[in-house]
């Protein structure tokens, strides 16, 4: 198995991973397996998309936020693993100052074939049972969808104003380009336009201006952090 330098998963940990899998369960075209993940970038990279394709596994990815309720390891072996692994770390501490191996100790502690059989049935994954959660069990979901949708429109309606405001502006610039032409075949001049800038944008709308000054402030603290 691989280790990140940043101890996140990244797209060649998880292939790494995905490849031990697959060496593992054997994953024949003809006897296919199933894995259960969530969505993270990490587990939709082509070459793991493309990998899954060749050999036998079924990659099933999981909606976003909701996981607490359909994803068995997080339903019925993290929470095992980590209550257990903070009380060893308690203990080993006491006991072993500056010595490791808890990680080894906890994961057999925690790993049971009753555990696994148990996470699979209260997500409803296996016995199958399609309707056994309904729409208040993601109520809390649906909020924070609404939530990013609400933010992707006010961010496409400041993207639609920018965009329709340089429209505009393009637009007048060219009339008065044209004006000029026009005045200077007759020979005439025009002071007022020839000394008008070509064109200029009215001021951006309070939304855009706020977005500004927050990816500003963040530049400017993430400077300062380095």
């Amino acid at each position: 198995m691989a280790v990140s330098d940043s101890a996140w998963s990244t797209e060649e940990s998880f292939l790494e991973w995905f490849q031990a899998f697959i060496s593992f369960t054997g994953a024949p075209k003809t006897n296919k397996k199933l894995l259960i993940c969530d969505n993270h970038f990490t587990h939709c990279s082509l070459k793991v998309w493309t990998l899954a394709r060749d050999t036998g596994v079924v990659v099933l990815t999981l909606p976003p936020h909701t996981s607490h309720q359909l994803q068995p390891l997080d339903v019925g072996f993290f929470g095992a693993f980590k209550s257990v692994y903070a009380r060893e770390v308690i203990a080993w501490i006491q006991q072993h100052p500056g010595r490791k191996g808890l990680v080894k100790k906890t994961f057999h502690l925690t790993t049971k074939m009753e555990t696994a059989v148990n996470s699979f049935q209260k997500t409803k994954v296996f016995p199958y049972r399609p309707h056994a959660f309904d729409d208040s069990d993601f109520a809390h979901v649906a909020a924070v969808m609404e939530v990013f949708e609400v933010e992707e429109e006010e961010e496409d309606q400041a993207r639609g104003y920018a965009t329709g405001e340089v429209q505009r502006g393009c637009a007048a610039g060219e009339a008065q380009r044209k004006r000029r032409n026009e005045d200077a075949q007759r020979g005439s001049e025009n002071d007022a336009v020839g000394d008008s800038p070509l064109f200029s944008l009215p001021k951006p709308s309070p939304l855009v201006r706020a977005r500004a000054a927050k990816r500003r402030a963040t530049s400017v603290h993430r400077q300062a952090a380095r």
